[in-house]
């Protein structure tokens, strides 16, 4: 049995499912009985609502959402006081979210809303599928509204909530939570599996989801990984080529086996391969114990940091096609669910883009490849907004630690290749050039 025991440093984030935000700045909606929507239809005012519902102790919740394509099963709701706060807490019928209310009154006994939360009624991916589509489509609609009784004209016995969008990073957190959602629910369905969420799940476990489900979607592709770690057996490599002599082309057989998360069940998903083809060995020591004859844990430094992943089963036309088409569904069924700009998530990449110190790495190792000496250095990137680049430009380096620019590098802002690239020769010469020219002034 063997599992795809490997390691990739790049710009993924980790994932900590115990963080939920409250939305932004909750108010209770002033009742209309004769506005159109039927959100917005309050039979009685929200202290007349509240009062009853502290007293009953209980009772079955129905929320509405304002232009939600779903609707949440009714739900217990338990209400508890203390003196002035009075909390409102559903008993979810899982996989949908729990729901918790703190409202306080005020010297008016008018209630004023302390906290709105949503939180996941338990780890399983379901679970917080509907997490995040019910929190989006909050902050999103802006409104919502509880009731405790629906009389038979349609009307609404129960308190309406106004809500702002949500900032910036709390959109961007929830939308990375959505993408690790779906695509881990989209893996579940392939392999007829069903994963638990840890409460925090590290930078490389969100990688290796992201390589997998790259994998069975796409068969081969490219991601980008400034380092790998592999086991690697003395009797399968030789040490005069490269990487291990310098730097150069790599392949290694991953394994047939990938472990998700916590999961127990190992998923068979066929013989996986990587490549990179500017690679080398970043410690040396490990090359003595490989002479020996010993297999050894080997980190290869990946100059360029592009790492190719190869997933057999995947790769065909035929089976291609067939991935493809299960996706289509699979993201089909997701729009039908929710709004089409979270359905989206699913095929959306969980690396971030591009940042401008890995942009100087790339730089750096390109220079490294094509053996040029360390005075020429790459400067601080700048980003090219429209062509969706970093332009780093490389200077030669005087000894007085002033420059002069002699080529320049564009780096995809999103997949990090290097998209053009001046002549090594050429920066070379105009190098010697310059130097011979400061030593003829001087």
């Amino acid at each position: 049995m063997s599992t795809l025991a490997y390691t990739s440093e790049q710009s993924a984030p980790g994932f900590g499912r115990g963080v939920f935000p409250d939305l932004n700045n909750p108010s209770l909606t002033d009742p209309d009985p004769s506005a159109a929507h039927p959100l917005q239809r309050g039979l009685y005012h929200p202290s007349e609502v509240l009062q009853g519902w502290v007293q009953a102790g209980r009772f079955l919740g129905y929320l509405n959402i304002a232009d939600a394509t779903f609707e949440f099963p009714p739900q217990p709701f338990v209400v508890t006081s203390r003196g002035v706060q009075v909390i409102i807490e559903s008993r979810p019928v899982a996989p949908w979210p729990q729901i918790l209310i703190v409202l306080s009154l005020s010297s008016a006994a008018t209630p004023v809303v302390e906290r709105f939360l949503l939180r996941p009624s338990d780890n399983s991916v379901e679970a917080e599928i509907l997490y995040t589509r019910a929190l989006y489509t909050l902050s999103k609609s802006g409104s919502c509204f509880l009731a405790s009784e629906v009389t038979p004209d349609d009307r609404l016995v129960g308190i309406g909530f106004n809500f702002e969008p949500f900032d910036e990073k709390d959109l961007r957190d929830l939308v990375y939570r959505a993408k690790l959602a779906r695509k881990l629910s989209f893996i579940e369905s392939l392999f007829r599996a069903r994963f638990m969420l840890p409460e925090n799940i590290p930078p490389d476990d969100v990688r290796r989801v992201e390589t997998l489900f790259r994998g069975i979607t796409e068969g081969e592709f490219v991601m980008r990984g400034k380092a790998i770690t592999v086991p690697v057996k003395a009797a399968d490599v030789n040490l005069s080529e490269a990487p291990f002599s310098g730097i150069g082309p790599y392949e290694h057989f991953l394994g047939g086996e990938e472990a998700v998360l916590d999961n127990p069940r190992l998923l068979d998903v066929g013989p996986v391969y990587f490549s990179v083809e500017r690679a080398v060995v970043a410690n040396k020591a490990v090359l003595a114990v490989l002479r020996e004859g010993r297999d050894q844990v080997v980190r290869f430094e990946v100059l360029d940091s592009m790492i190719t992943y190869r997933f057999e089963r995947y790769a065909g036309r035929d089976s291609h096609k067939r991935a493809k088409q299960k996706l289509k569904q699979f993201h089909s069924q997701l729009e039908r669910q929710e709004p089409p700009e979270l359905a989206a998530t699913l095929t959306e990449m969980l690396t971030s883009d591009v940042v401008p110190a890995e942009a100087a790495e790339i730089a750096v190792g390109w220079l490294e490849y094509n053996d040029l000496p360390d005075r020429f250095s790459p400067q601080e990137p700048v980003l090219d907004e429209e062509g969706g680049c970093w332009r780093v430009p490389i200077y030669l380096v005087y000894a007085s630690g002033e420059g002069v620019p002699v080529g320049e590098l564009l780096i995809d802002l999103k997949t990090g290749r290097i998209v053009e690239e001046p002549s090594p020769e050429a920066m070379y010469r105009e190098g010697r050039a310059l130097a011979e020219k400061i030593l003829r002034v001087g």
